[in-house]
Parts: structure tokens; C-alpha cells; sequence
């Protein structure tokens, strides 16, 4: 007899039952993950078209793997906001006061369980100060291209110099996909 889960469960697209104050590794499928951040739009969906979080994560990785950096840093990247598809994503401003103490617990551990479904280390310091880097290129990007014009935030690091493309929620899952399976193919 398997011991008694904390907290309620969510139905996932595939079918499943997650557990987001009690995620375990074996729950966390790629497929599910892609559906669903394929389906949040990126900064509460205030962007001037819907813009994904599935195609942030490919940008993200985008900018790691032309920066040179080894693979499963790049997939870091990739994943690096995969707990979103279990609990969703939450506009910065609110998720960094201390109330948020007890999402930000939730997070951490889906994603510790992400981490160790895909093989990778928990805890990087290296590559998440890398993974940090080009989120913040990543976020500087979008705020030119998807704010609907300049925006007052004090960004770390310049635009990259590519324009994005917003693309809908299907191609995003592609998009999410196919860079999955080539980094677990480089790995």
C-alpha cells in the first residue's frame, strides 16, 4: 500500500494525477509540461500578442546553447520554468514578496522533481547563474518586443538583438519538443 500524498491532485493532459505539494519524479512527464507551458502566456498574458511560456523556455535555451555552453546546461534552460505547468506562472512583482513563501516551497520541490526526472543535478550554481543570464536576456527581449513599447524596468543585460515572433500555443509545443529531444539527444 503506497503512503498517503499531501495535498489535492491535479488532472494532467496526459491522463495523470500530480500532486503539486507532494510531486514525485515518475509523475513529471515532458509531454505535459510542453502542453501546458505551451498554454501560459508569459507575464499574466499582459504582452500585446499571446506569448508563451514553452517558447520563452526555447529562447532561454536558444541563447545558451549560441553562447557554447554544454548541453545539459542548455536543457536547463529549457526547464527552467517547467514547474509552471504544474502550478502556473505568477507575475514577478507578486511571487518574490514573502508571502509567496509557501508557492515558491511548491515550486522548488516540482522542480527538484523536473531535475531529477531529466537527470540533471538539483542544484548547479554554474549553470543556474547561466540559466539566470539568459533569462534575463530573455525577459529584456521580451520587454522590447512584447510590452507594447519601452518599458521602465532596470534590466541587467541588453535585448539580444533578434526580434521575436510570438507563435500560437501548438507550434510553441513543437517548438518545446523538438528542443527536448535534440539536447536529450546530445546529452
Amino acid at each position: 500500500m503506497s503512503e498517503p500524498r499531501r495535498g489535492n491532485w491535479a488532472r494532467v493532459v496526459s491522463g495523470g494525477r500530480f500532486y503539486p505539494l507532494d510531486p514525485r519524479p515518475e509523475e513529471i512527464h515532458i509531454g505535459d509540461i510542453a502542453h501546458a507551458l505551451s498554454n501560459v502566456g508569459r507575464f499574466g498574458g499582459h504582452t500585446i500578442r499571446f506569448y508563451s511560456v514553452a517558447q520563452h523556455s526555447v529562447l532561454v535555451s536558444k541563447l545558451l546553447g549560441e553562447a557554447g555552453h554544454p548541453p545539459d546546461t542548455i536543457l536547463r534552460g529549457l526547464l527552467h520554468d517547467a514547474a509552471e505547468a504544474y502550478i502556473g506562472d505568477m507575475i514577478r512583482p507578486l511571487k518574490l514578496s514573502p508571502e509567496m513563501d509557501p508557492f515558491r516551497a511548491a515550486e522548488y520541490h516540482i522542480m527538484r522533481c523536473v531535475f531529477s526526472r531529466s537527470d540533471l543535478v538539483a542544484e548547479h550554481d554554474g549553470a543556474d547563474s547561466l540559466v539566470h543570464w539568459a533569462d534575463d536576456v530573455a525577459l529584456a527581449t521580451e520587454a522590447r518586443d512584447l510590452m507594447g513599447g519601452p518599458t521602465d524596468w532596470d534590466l541587467p543585460y541588453p535585448p539580444d538583438p533578434r526580434v521575436i515572433h510570438p507563435c500560437p500555443p501548438l507550434e510553441a509545443r513543437h517548438l518545446f519538443m523538438a528542443e527536448f529531444n535534440m539536447l536529450m539527444r546530445l546529452r
